[in-house]
């Protein structure tokens, strides 16, 4: 299968490409696709499903040429990495907390074995619960991107379910040691970690990602302690996330989806980080994110 065609098989990549006909680059195309992402309700660009692949294929031919998109396909930037703290009007950042990540994930994973169906009202309309496959949890692992020139960190301009911060303060991280990175650039990487460490995520999971996806049946997601204990972190390059986002992903007869991660975001599950110089200050403008400091 041609690149192109990873993009046209996938719903983040057909989303892409759709923008590309009304925005003036794939950065900016990229955001569309981002912003647009939703995995618990119907899609909110459904509509790009319908257009037929031969009229999306010239604008996913025009990504691939884009002159500045050699990061969409790289590892993580190990030497480049930035953990970003989105707020809210006169909201505090506070220092990001390097310690910690097995009780975190312990606690993540708690809570996804107390997570039972989810409620239902009278009316027997499903409500949304846990959407994400990320290991998200209250002070739980750190996440990272990369740096871009004139635009800073990725995490400031890529953000699934974006809440519309206007502030943000960088911070600039290394790992202590060389780190076992799992690198997610495609279905069969996701597949791969899904399959290894399986956690089956059906009561709590399926009625979202049914809206989402349309597919019915059981699904898993990785477990984070598990993967913890083989990896101290879990790399999705943007190229990854254009090509498996939102896509229900075939798993020994179940299915995982990557939801609740953002182009090359790399989630750190154990405690090898250190903060390498001060936190840069950022503030939202109309025209984007401009820094401060």
């Amino acid at each position: 299968m041609s690149r192109v065609d990873d993009l046209l098989s996938a719903p983040r990549g057909r989303a892409l490409c759709a923008a590309l006909g009304h925005e003036d680059d794939a950065f900016t195309a990229l955001g569309y696709a981002v912003d647009f992402a939703a995995y618990w309700q119907a899609p909110l660009d459904a509509d790009d499903t319908d257009v037929p692949d031969e009229q999306l294929r010239p604008w996913a031919e025009r990504a691939l040429r884009g002159p500045d998109i050699d990061w969409w396909r790289a590892p993580a930037a190990l030497d480049d990495q930035w953990h970003v703290d989105l707020l809210h009007g006169d909201e505090r950042a506070a220092t990001p907390r390097l310690t910690g990540a097995a009780d975190a994930l312990a606690t993540w994973l708690a809570n996804e074995l107390d997570e039972g169906p989810q409620w239902q009202p009278a009316d027997g309309v499903e409500v949304s619960g846990v959407w994400w496959s990320a290991p998200i949890v209250a002070h739980g692992p750190v996440s990272t991107t990369r740096a871009v020139p004139g635009r800073g960190p990725l995490g400031l301009w890529f953000v699934e379910d974006e809440m519309g911060w206007d502030r943000a303060r960088a911070w600039p991280l290394r790992a202590r040691r060389e780190p076992r990175v799992f690198e997610v650039h495609g279905p069969d990487d996701w597949a791969q970690l899904a399959r290894d460490y399986p956690l089956d995520v059906t009561e709590s999971r399926s009625p979202d990602w049914r809206r989402a996806t349309g597919r019915v049946g059981k699904w898993v997601i990785p477990n984070w302690p598990a993967v913890a204990a083989e990896f101290d972190a879990v790399h999705v390059s943007t190229w990854g996330w254009l090509t498996t986002a939102g896509r229900p992903v075939p798993v020994n007869g179940a299915a995982s989806l990557l939801a609740g991660w953002s182009p090359d975001q790399t989630y750190w599950l154990t405690d090898c980080l250190t903060i390498t110089g001060d936190p840069v200050e950022y503030v939202r403008e109309a025209e984007g994110w401009r820094r401060l400091t």
